[in-house]
């Protein structure tokens, strides 16, 4: 997570090692190449894992605009570097392909390509909707809030009652109804739907379009109401990002997300991290717990 030149400034004065640079990236090349083997066993982990979640940010790498990509589970996660943000980058790292189970992501359309069910992130509504109804002034918007909070707070003490279904449901319709009188699909002359909608429009679309996604959590109960194990995962790079500066290199890259796919399986797993990586360089790397 810090710079090279500062690691060794950091060996230099808390362990009196002198390290060149040089010496400092060879030994993260030789970390990668021993751990890249359990990383591949973790992306096959998360590929066959009933519910995984996804996610995806900007990252530069050699001066220029990469995205780094995540798969995660509440106790693994994977994370990759890719020129690309959408399918081709998905199929090159052939996690989501073969995946079967349910797919946690914030509903960008790539993520649709793929034969899975699908769970949105209710923590990107909750903020789409905080919007319209403080920039548009909708009361429809506060009142799907207001469902959506007590929604995941009733499913947090057990499954749900047929009766307390049917009644979020009914209420989920009669809101989107309310909002539908307020702000209509706009037409053309010949019936068809204008291209171009109003936020809260599309907002209602997409809620009604993805109802069964949005509201996943409340009939599957290791489906999170949101999608934050993903935004962990690729918090921690973009604070590196920050701290560091841009990769140099794309090899560099790599190297770090096989790394700190390792590290954070590892510490979801509670695993002494430095003496893990200490067994790997004397050619015994610890195995975390798959599945």
């Amino acid at each position: 997570m810090l710079p090279i030149l500062r690691t060794t400034r950091i060996m230099r004065d808390t362990c009196g090692v002198a390290l060149s640079p040089g010496a400092v990236v060879r030994m993260i090349h030789i970390a990668a190449g021993n751990l890249t083997p359990t990383v591949a066993r973790i992306a096959d982990a998360v590929r066959d894992a009933r519910v995984a979640h996804f996610d995806e940010t900007g990252m530069r790498v050699a001066g220029k605009l990469h995205w780094l990509h995540t798969a995660a589970t509440p106790n693994m996660t994977w994370v990759g570097m890719h020129t690309r943000r959408g399918q081709e980058a998905f199929d090159a790292f052939g996690i989501l392909p073969g995946f079967q189970g349910t797919a946690i992501h914030d509903g960008w359309a790539p993520y649709r390509k793929y034969d899975c069910l699908h769970g949105l992130c209710n923590a990107h509504h909750l903020r789409e909707l905080t919007l319209v109804h403080e920039q548009y002034g909708q009361r429809w918007a506060k009142n799907m809030i207001d469902l959506l909070v007590a929604a995941n707070r009733d499913v947090a003490d057990g499954p749900l009652s047929d009766n307390r279904m049917v009644k979020i449901n009914a209420d989920y319709t009669a809101i989107l109804a309310k909002g539908d009188t307020i702000h209509p699909i706009k037409k053309r002359k010949d019936g068809s739907a204008h291209r171009r909608q109003s936020t809260p429009t599309n907002l209602l679309r997409r809620r009604r379009e993805y109802r069964e996604d949005v509201l996943r959590f409340l009939s599957d109960p290791e489906v999170p109401f949101t999608n934050n194990i993903a935004e962990q995962a690729v918090r921690m790079p973009k604070v590196k990002q920050k701290i560091s500066g841009c990769f140099r290199t794309f090899d560099g890259a790599a190297t770090f997300c096989t790394i700190r796919s390792y590290l954070e399986t590892l510490r979801k797993q509670g695993v002494d991290l430095l003496h893990a990586l200490i067994q790997s360089f004397q050619g015994e790397t610890p195995q975390p717990t798959i599945g």
